[in-house]
């Protein structure tokens, strides 16, 4: 008996007016290009957006991309490298 398939996710893409505005000046749209940008971007302006005290990420991830479970997996995520690597994995389950 085969398994079911596991519902694939749609990308969602921003609107302009809730675009993620990078400290470094980068606007992104998605996650694929938040995945771009944490690959690009240096520690400091990581640490301007996640922190003890937030998670500017896992913010825009709930409330504009409406992805709450990966949400959840960012603010555990305590490290640049951890962040991307649940993006990344995220990403697979989300339809070309």
């Amino acid at each position: 008996m085969a398994r079911p398939k596991k519902e694939q996710l749609h990308l969602v893409n921003a609107s302009d007016a809730s675009l993620f505005w990078v400290a470094d000046g980068k606007a992104l749209r998605n996650l694929r290009d938040l995945a771009w940008a944490l690959k690009e971007m240096n520690d400091a302006t990581f640490s301007c957006h996640a922190n003890k005290e937030k998670n500017d990420f896992a913010n825009w991830v709930a409330e504009v991309l409406q992805d709450e479970a990966l949400a959840k997996l960012l603010r555990g995520s305590k490290t640049k490298a951890t962040a991307l690597k649940k993006i990344e994995e995220r990403l697979k389950e989300y339809q070309d």
